[in-house]
Formats: structure tokens, C-alpha cells, sequence
């Protein structure tokens, strides 16, 4: 039977046409009705009714590696099936042939076995010739080669056959489901997913291995595993450096033993009790113990392996050809992207060219808060994956570890050298083989941006971050001036259009009348211009000098003693709420009557007091505010995973709307997706929200960090949406690295260690069947539903408790059957009525009504969202009731009541919400700002009369979350929430999904 359409298109007529030939040859093969399902996600592992199978194959794609249908295909000549002995194999084990040929660059044709072969070995890879042929078209210009790249090492065929012989292997005579290493993969998954110390794997291991004497010399240790999984890995590279970070032993340098710089020994020194050198020592010319580390995860492998697998090669070019240029929902969209495609075209053009993002940050490895310790780690972002990949720790490239106990702060750039030497491999072009194409390639790479906090940003760009040239952008546009002996950075209005009443308007800002321009940011030849006379030498050009004792007890990373100073005095000191330190005090007070500015701010002194009293300001506030604020973070209930604008319970009507506005900036920067023309909207409203802000405020009030709020917007323009370069994701993963610290004495080889295991398995999961990994695990709010078919407009949802039969009032029959009615097309008038088809069925079953018994349940997950009833709410911390449906242009808000299941008499089921709604007059108010607020005492469409239409499909709820109104009883503000891990990604014509 032909099989050559699995290897076509998803959406091509030949795979559609496959696809109906599968499902009647295995109509004569089912079992109480049900099959097993050879989808690409099934891969047999699941039983399911013909015709969900059928969905499953079209969507999720055909399991290349079933070629024979053993289990769907019947004998004509006898009732008992063949299974040929290499098929039985490829069903019942984990696929290690595709493991270890995207870990190997060797050839697996050449491999010779004493088993039979299968047959569809021969069509693979006639159809994977057809395959890259196929994609020919798309017009990839670069150098092919029909063989693999001659960069094979003997060290790496050995491995190659170690670990084949190990897969070939059963783990005991006659076994056949796990071969040795992928039983050994499973267990060293579930001590990566279980946080195993060695110890306890240890312990694992004996009890599992003591009643199988049988087993085939199968690792006793988790040491004599580790010598397995290690030829998995890709490995790193130890480097020695000098202590005082003034160079690496590395390349043409690596033998010295003296730093040729400060003259420091490259090792420990061990010393007699004299205080001599050892003569031992001497004599025997023995190195001894470096003093100082690195950890070096060499790139071009690791980003090899990523084409390699058939796992993630077709996820490395997502980013090519988008064609939606209203919408930026990826870097590619950015314009920094487009112009570098421009200018280097050759590169552009092949979409296996790799673009990475650069993040550099300390961290304390400890833990320990009273312990002053920071190592410095380099990651590396793929770009070139989907935004559901991109920013996850999977996708995540280690590529330095540099030790502490300090910072290397501007030497930074000595450690970055073996990268930056990759780098300059990667553009001109390394050999790799890409699976999806079945070829090999020149794979070309590009660092696309960097990633980093502000004091890191003066460390990797060399732009000093202090003084009155501070800021990057603005360079010398003299938007700082010193107040009170600080450095301030307000006069927003620069940014404003030049006849804006707020640049004459000197009383209310800082005594000065502003006509002046925001100037253009430097482009980068102007950078570089600047930079040719420059003369640069790696390291430091002077000896050391002694490090001050202070900063041995500094709990801050960041290793330059005024970079310190500034960092801690941004975070401790407080403007808001009134705080014990806070920068409102009486020296900036004293710097208002200095500058002549804000009188009414002026302290003022009395012969009886001790201290000037200092009025109060527009955001001060009072110990009943306070109060109230508390009250509200008591009540406060949100969704799951979500926060909220707290500072509603302020009285402070100016701030507030103020604080308002500024949080409604975020919101919008920080989303997903962003329309391109809505930039320079957001952009104006900001700059008005800071102007109105420096009338409110102190001038102390507008560090460096306020003012970089005016640049993110053109930040997206230039690299894309915000999530994509800050620091979150990268803290999250500093976090993870932490947690692989064993030996406290020597942190940073825990940490390497841990890591080369984690990221192995995680590689080698991909190809693990029939368990929860890292990369199929249910996400928290998973509403994967396997019967979606049998509910009308998708309204089956994934049930959370109990479900509960009821029988339905005569009045909620009438009200739901007419809103399914309404919305439904098959009421419209039909000539013919074909009882076989679905539209006939359909039409059949609404001409039917009702059943009147149904189910009530109390929570149900939806398009990504978790609902449940306001009783089953009561009991919880979360608010999960919370709807808002749009109907007409208009938004209706309300509050879940019931969660039922009608019954269209066992042929279709529809799932709605039966909810209190808002009454749109009269308990619904909008601020200024676009904001919602609402009052559930003023309800309309209760149920009572038969004309009210509670009802709503629940596939068109989305969820909100409502914060009560402390200063107006019985309001409530609306929060909109969006599903987490869902993206708003256009669609293109040719897309097979």
C-alpha cells in the first residue's frame, strides 16, 4: 500500500485524500468502536473513536514511522497479523535512531545491523530528497552539499557508537520496550523533573536494580550513568583567568603562568610555614590550583544541534517570510530587523540564518542575603524561534559562567572573547546539517541585541550610566541639570510639539520656559565614528588597586562603589506613602526655595518646632489613605497569575489619575502584540503623563530610571515588543540556575554541572514517548477538550470538580434554546433537509428543542481561561467570575451564577453561563482614561421574565476581575485580563495550520 502522502503538506490534496484512504481501511479493524490514533502527538500511545482520529491526523499530522498499519490493517488470508521485528521496535520504544542523529553529525545510512531492514527506509529518503526540493523553490541561496560536513572527529564517532550500541541493547534478554539508554533517559528525567540529589538516585537504583539480576551490566550509580549521558551532552570548556580580571589564558596565551599584565601567578600558591613557595612545588613544576575559572559553553554546537533535530529545525524558521506589517508581535517585525536585512541581503535571504539576543546579569549563588557573593553569567536568546518558544528557559543558550566573589564590572568585555570569536565564525559561516531539508548548509549567525539592567548596560556598551550624560539616547541634549546636589532628569516638555502651552507654562516646572528639541538619537555610524580613535586593549592597562572594604559588605551585585551609591538610594527611598526615608525631605524642600519654584512646597520653620514643617504635596497621604489602601491589598482577589493597579484607594485625585495613566502606558507597552500605528499615540500620551507628573512632583522624583520611560517606545519600534528584551525571564532563570548549587564550596561547577544535565535532558526529553516532559506537560490552565465536536460553537470546555444532573426550569429552557436560535444560521429557510449530513442533523436537533434535564457544574477552563461560579468563589483567594461578553460595539459586564450543560436529545450539547448582568444605564460609569467602572446592585436581564436573556455561549466569555471602590460603596473597578501563553499571531495565506 502507498504510504509516500504521510511526507506531504498537512494541507495538501494528496495528504487529505492519504488520509481518507486510512480511515476506511481501518474501519474493519475497530474494537467496541475506538482505534488507536497515529497522529503525530498520539503516536498509537491513545485509543479514540474513528472519526476523532481522523480530526487528529488531519491537524496534528501523520507518525512518519508507521508505514505498515499493523494495527489497522486486516490479513485477507488469515485473522493473524505479521509484525515485521524492526516495525515492533519503532512502535514500542522511544525513538532513539531520530535522538542520536540530531546529536551526531555522522551518517546513519552507513550503519550496518544483522536485522532485516524496513523497507520505508529507502521511501524516507527518496520522499526527504522530494522534501528539500520542495523547498528549493523558496529561492535559499547558499551553499549546499549533498554530504554531511566533514568536521566528524574520532572522539565523536566513538561516542556515536557507544551510545548506538547501548540503544540496540534490551535491558534484558527478550525485552524489547526499553533499550538501556532509553531506560536510563527516563530515569535521569524524572531526577531532572523530581530535583533527585545523587544521593537519593542512588537509593533509587538499588531496590530497582536487585530483583533484575538478569539486566545487561545497566549503570549501578548515578556516577556510572553520568559517563553515559555525557557523550548526550555538548560540554564546556574550562578557562583559567587572572584574579584581577585582567586577562584570560586562552588562545595564543593559554600555557603562560603569570598574568602579563599585573604579573599575578595564575595559581594558588602554597605556601610553607614560612611563607615561602613549596621547593616541591618548584622543583616538580606542577601547576597547582587556578585561581580564578570560567565556564565556556562553546555556541556553534549548541546552535548545530538546533537544526539537527527534527524536533526544533522547523521552529528555527518561523521568522521568515512575515507578511503582516500593521501588527509587532516578534523582533522580526522590528525595524532594526528590516534594516539589517537590507544592508546584508545574502544573510537575510537564508532563514537559518540565526539572530540571538545577548543578556549578561550577576547574581548571589547562595541565596543568602548576608552573604556578599556575585557570579556573572552570559545568556544567549534564539530569535529566530516563535514567541511561544523564544522567551522560555528550554529555548535559553548558557554561555559564560564567569566566578565571583566580585563582579568583573568593565572587564567584563575579557571574558567575552571566546564568544566574540564565535561570533565571528558564525557571520562568515559554519558547516551544519539542516533535517528539515535534509542537506547541509552554511549556518550564519548575528547578535541581534542585548539584554541587561542599567548599570550592566555601562558594562557591556561602555556608555558610562551617571552624570549628566546618562542617558544613551539623548547623549548630549542637556536634559539633566543638578537639585539639591543629586543629578535629576526631568523637562519632559522637549518632547512635546513646539506650540504646546506646557513649555511657557516656568512656575509649575522648574523655573525655566523649555522651546528647546528632544534631539535625534545617534545612529550607529555616528557611534562608530566616534569610536575610530578610540585605541582599545582587552584588560586593565595599570595595576590593581586595592578594592575598598565597604564593598566586601555590599549586598549589591553590581561591583563599582558609586554605581552602589546611586542603586541604593533608588531603592530604598520612597516617594509615596509617606515613608520614614523618602526623598521628599526637607533638603529637596530646601532646593524648591533655592531654585525659587513651588512655593507652596517651601518649609517652614517655627520658633517652637524642631524641625520645618513641611507642607504637604499633591501625593501625599494621609494615615486614613493609608488605611483604606491597606484595606483594599486585605480584599484584593484577582485571576490567577495577575496583578492589579492598587493605587485606586488613593484620595489623591491628581495622582491618582496620574498613576493611572502611567500604568495604562505599561499595559499597553508591555502586550504581547502591538499595533505599529498606535506607537505614536502611545508615545504622545506618555510624554503628556510625565509633564503633568514633573507639576505634581519633586524634581528629585525624576532619576535616570523615569526618564527612560520616554525612550521604550521607540525601543519597540527599533527591537521589537518589550517581553522580548527585558529582564524577567532572564531573573526567573538566574532563579533556576540557583537551585543547582550542591556544593557550596564550589558554586559555579554545581551550577555548570547541574546545567549540562539539565540541558541534555531536555534535548533528549523531545524524543522521550508516553511521559510528561518539561515540553508536553498540561499548562496551568490547559482546556484541551477531546470532544469538541459534539458541542455547538465550541463551547466544550475542559470541566474542573463535580458535575451535577439537574432538571431545568420551563423559563431557562425557553431563554437558552432562543439564544442558541439566534445565533444560528441553520433557522434560516432550507429547500432540502438531508437527515445524513450535519447541517441536517443540526437543524433536525434545534427543530427538536430541549431536553429539559442537564448538568450544572462550578468550574470549566475555556480558551484559556478558568471560570467559576460566584459560590464556588466564596471559599477562595482567587476571582475566577468575573465576565464581559461584546455585543453590538457595546461591553456587557457581569458575574457567573451557573455553569449548565443543555441537551439537544443526545445529538449536540451546547455549555452556557448563566450570569448577573450589569445594567449598561445605570450601573456603568467610563473615567477619562477609558476605564470601567460598574455596581452589581443595578442589574438588568435577571431571568425573572421570560423576555431576559441571561444567557451567553460560554466560547464567548472573556474574563475580568473586579476591585471594590473604597471611597463609593457598591462600585467596583474593571480589570480586563488576557489568557496567558496565547498570542495574537496573524495568519498567513499559505500557512498549514
Amino acid at each position: 500500500m502507498d504510504t509516500s502522502w504521510i511526507d506531504l503538506r498537512k494541507g495538501d490534496a494528496g495528504y487529505y485524500n492519504g488520509c481518507m484512504e486510512f480511515l476506511e481501511v481501518a474501519k474493519d479493524t475497530l474494537l467496541e468502536g475506538i482505534t488507536r490514533c497515529p497522529c503525530n502527538k498520539c503516536k498509537l500511545n491513545k485509543l479514540y473513536p474513528l472519526e476523532e482520529v481522523g480530526g487528529h491526523i488531519l491537524f496534528n499530522g501523520f507518525y512518519k514511522n508507521y508505514r505498515q498499519w499493523i494495527f489497522h490493517c486486516k490479513d485477507e488470508e488469515s485473522n493473524t497479523l505479521e509484525i515485521h521485528s524492526d516495525q515492533a521496535k519503532v512502535v514500542g520504544r522511544d525513538d532513539m535512531d531520530g535522538l542520536l542523529g540530531a546529536a551526531f553529525t555522522v551518517d546513519n545510512s552507513a550503519q550496518t545491523t544483522n536485522e532485516p531492514q524496513d523497507p520505508s527506509l529507502s521511501e524516507e529518503i527518496f520522499e526527504d530528497e522530494d522534501l528539500y526540493n520542495m523547498h528549493e523553490e523558496l529561492n535559499f541561496d547558499c551553499e549546499e552539499d549533498d554530504e554531511f560536513p566533514p568536521n566528524n572527529t574520532n572522539e565523536e564517532e566513538a561516542k556515536y557508537k557507544r551510545l548506538r550500541e547501548t540503544s540496540d541493547e534490551g535491558l534484558y534478554e527478550g525485552y524489547t520496550t526499553f533499550s538501556k539508554l532509553s531506560f536510563l533517559l527516563h530515569l535521569f528525567h524524572l531526577k531532572c523533573m523530581l530535583h533527585w540529589s545523587a544521593t537519593s538516585f542512588n537509593k533509587f537504583l538499588e531496590p530497582l536494580l536487585n530483583p533484575f539480576s538478569n539486566m545487561k551490566e545497566f549503570p549501578s550509580s548515578y556516577y556510572e550513568g553520568m559517563k553515559i549521558m555525557k557523550d548526550l551532552g555538548l560540554g564546556y570548556e574550562k578557562i583559567h583567568a587572572c584574579p584581577n580580571d585582567c586577562m584570560l589564558y586562552w588562545g595564543d596565551i593559554a600555557e603562560k603562568s603569570e598574568c602579563h599584565i599585573c604579573h599575578t601567578s595564575r595559581w594558588k600558591n602554597v605556601k610553607e610555614n614560612e611563607g615561602e613557595i613549596s621547593e616541591n612545588f618548584k622543583e616538580t613544576g606542577k601547576k597547582g590550583v587556578p585561581a580564578k575559572v570560567m565556564r565556556y559553553f562553546p555556541l556553534i554546537p549548541r546552535l548545530k544541534r538546533l537544526y539537527m533535530s527534527s524536533k526544533t529545525t522547523e521552529d528555527m524558521r518561523w521568522h521568515f517570510d512575515r507578511k503582516d506589517e500593521k501588527i509587532i508581535s516578534h523582533p522580526a517585525d522590528s525595524e532594526a530587523w528590516k534594516k539589517f536585512d537590507q544592508r546584508y541581503e545574502e544573510f537575510a535571504k537564508d532563514p537559518r540564518s540565526v539572530r540571538l539576543g545577548l543578556e549578561s546579569d550577576g547574581f548571589n549563588p547562595y541565596r543568602l542575603m548576608n552573604t556578599s557573593y556575585s557570579t556573572w553569567a552570559v545568556i544567549l536568546i534564539p530569535y529566530n524561534l516563535p514567541p511561544w518558544l523564544c522567551m522560555k528557559s528550554t529555548s535559553f543558550i548558557l554561555s559564560l559562567i564567569i566566578p565571583g566573589k566580585f563582579g568583573p564590572g568593565m572587564y567584563i568585555d575579557v571574558y567575552l572573547r571566546p564568544l566574540i570569536h564565535e561570533f565571528k565564525l558564525l557571520w562568515e559561516g559554519v558547516d551544519a546539517f539542516d533535517d528539515h531539508s535534509g542537506k547541509s548548509f552554511k549556518m550564519r549567525a548575528a547578535l541581534h541585541s542585548t539584554i541587561n539592567d542599567f548599570p550592566a548596560y555601562a558594562m557591556l556598551s561602555g556608555w558610562s550610566t551617571r552624570g549628566y550624560k546618562a542617558c544613551p539616547s539623548c547623549v548630549d541634549s542637556g536634559c539633566a541639570y543638578s537639585f539639591g546636589g543629586k543629578i535629576f532628569y526631568p523637562r519632559a516638555q522637549k518632547w512635546l510639539p513646539i506650540d504646546h502651552p506646557y513649555r511657557s507654562q516656568a512656575n509649575v516646572f522648574d523655573g525655566k520656559e523649555e522651546y528647546g528639541l528632544a534631539l535625534v538619537p545617534p545612529s550607529g555610524t555616528e557611534v562608530l565614528k566616534q569610536q575610530e580613535k578610540v585605541k582599545y586593549v582587552y584588560g586593565k592597562s595599570k595595576s590593581v588597586p586595592k578594592r575598598r572594604g565597604r564593598q566586601e559588605d555590599d549586598e549589591i551585585d553590581d561591583d563599582d562603589d558609586d554605581e552602589q551609591d546611586d542603586v541604593v538610594l533608588w531603592k530604598k527611598k520612597r516617594t509615596l506613602l509617606g515613608m520614614e526615608k523618602s526623598k521628599d525631605d526637607n533638603n529637596a524642600r530646601l532646593a524648591l526655595k533655592a531654585r525659587n519654584i513651588k512655593s507652596h512646597l517651601w518649609p517652614e520653620s517655627h520658633p517652637n518646632r524642631v524641625k520645618d514643617y513641611l507642607p504637604p504635596a499633591a501625593y501625599t497621604v494621609s494615615k486614613e489613605e493609608k488605611e483604606r489602601f491597606l484595606n483594599v491589598l486585605q480584599n484584593l482577589k484577582v485571576s490567577d497569575g495577575y496583578g492589579s493597579n492598587l493605587q485606586r484607594a488613593s484620595n489623591a485625585t491628581k495622582v491618582t489619575y496620574l498613576l493611572d495613566e502611567l500604568s495604562e502606558f505599561f499595559k499597553k507597552i508591555f502586550s504581547t502584540t502591538i499595533e505599529r500605528s498606535e506607537l505614536d499615540t502611545i508615545q504622545s500620551r506618555l510624554v503628556l503623563t510625565i509633564c503633568k507628573m514633573e507639576k505634581e512632583f519633586l524634581p528629585i522624583f525624576f532619576t535616570i530610571m523615569v526618564h527612560l520611560l520616554i525612550h521604550l517606545v521607540d525601543e519597540v519600534k527599533l527591537g521589537g515588543p518589550v517581553h522580548y528584551r527585558w529582564m524577567y525571564a532572564i531573573e526567573r532563570y538566574l532563579a533556576f540556575l540557583k537551585t543547582r548549587v550542591s556544593n557550596k564550596a564550589q558554586p559555579e561547577g554545581s551550577i555548570t554541572e547541574g546545567y549540562i544535565l539539565w540541558e541534555t535532558i531536555a534535548f533528549c526529553s523531545r524524543y522521550l514517548e508516553s511521559v510528561e516532559t518539561i515540553f508536553n506537560r498540561p499548562k496551568r490552565k490547559e482546556d484541551g477538550f477531546p470532544n469538541i465536536n459534539n458541542y455547538l460553537y465550541y463551547s466544550g470546555g475542559r470541566v474542573v470538580g463535580m458535575k451535577e444532573n439537574v432538571r431545568l426550569d420551563d423559563n431557562s429552557l425557553k431563554q437558552a434554546h432562543r439564544y442558541v436560535l439566534l445565533h444560528s444560521d441553520e433557522t434560516k429557510p432550507a429547500n432540502n433537509l438531508d437527515d445524513s449530513t450535519k447541517e441536517g442533523k443540526l437543524r433536525k436537533a434545534l427543530a427538536g428543542g430541549l431536553r429539559n434535564r442537564g448538568k450544572r457544574k462550578k468550574s470549566v477552563i475555556i480558551n484559556g481561561y478558568k471560570f467559576d461560579t460566584v459560590d464556588r468563589e466564596r471559599s477562595r483567594k482567587t476571582q475566577h467570575s468575573g465576565i464581559m461578553v461584546e455585543a453590538d460595539g457595546q461591553e456587557y459586564y457581569g458575574k457567573l451564577k451557573e455553569i449548565l450543560e443543555f441537551d439537544y436529545y443526545c445529538s449536540f450539547k451546547v455549555l452556557m453561563f448563566r450570569c448577573d448582568w450589569v445594567d449598561i444605564r445605570r450601573g456603568f460609569k467610563t473615567y477619562p482614561s477609558g476605564r470601567v467602572r460598574v455596581n452589581f446592585s443595578k442589574l438588568m436581564h435577571t431571568g425573572q421574565n421570560l423576555k431576559d436573556d441571561p444567557f451567553i455561549f460560554s466560547s464567548q466569555a472573556k474574563q475580568v476581575f473586579y476591585i471594590e471602590d473604597e471611597i463609593q460603596n457598591g462600585w467596583f473597578h474593571v480589570i480586563k485580563t488576557k489568557p496567558r501563553d496565547l498570542f495574537d499571531i496573524p495568519d498567513d495565506d499559505d500557512d498549514d495550520e
